[in-house]
């Protein structure tokens, strides 16, 4: 079974992206260790950028913000910000049960940095 390597489109033609085609023109000459170390290489950038990603966003809240979400099956919670965990936002809800929710999924309603 053969791989072909599809080149990527230049938009621009970017420095960047003759980079990425150069890179892309030497795979088919790694050996399998090489791609092992690549692949390890590649999913630790992208967990570096995702853990980035939630950081920005739990920095957009603070413990006693009023905040909302949807549920799974879209029903509109509203609640205040209990604690800032590593992955997810505690919340008590309106009606007393408490969620955590990865902070992509809220919005903010009253901060408690707002003063009115």
């Amino acid at each position: 079974m053969s791989h072909q390597i599809v080149p990527v489109p230049e938009p621009g033609n970017s420095a960047q992206s003759k980079g990425l085609q150069a890179f892309l023109d030497a795979l088919p000459n790694l050996t399998e260790a090489e791609l092992h170390t690549l692949n390890h290489q590649v999913v630790e950038r992208l967990r570096w950028f995702q853990e980035t990603r939630r950081l920005l966003q739990m920095a957009n809240f603070h413990v006693g913000d009023r905040v909302f979400f949807h549920d799974r099956d879209g029903v509109h919670i509203e609640g205040q910000i209990l604690r800032l965990n590593s992955k997810t936002v505690s919340i008590l809800a309106d009606d007393s049960r408490q969620w955590n929710v990865p902070p992509a999924f809220l919005r903010l309603v009253k901060s408690v940095l707002d003063k009115s």
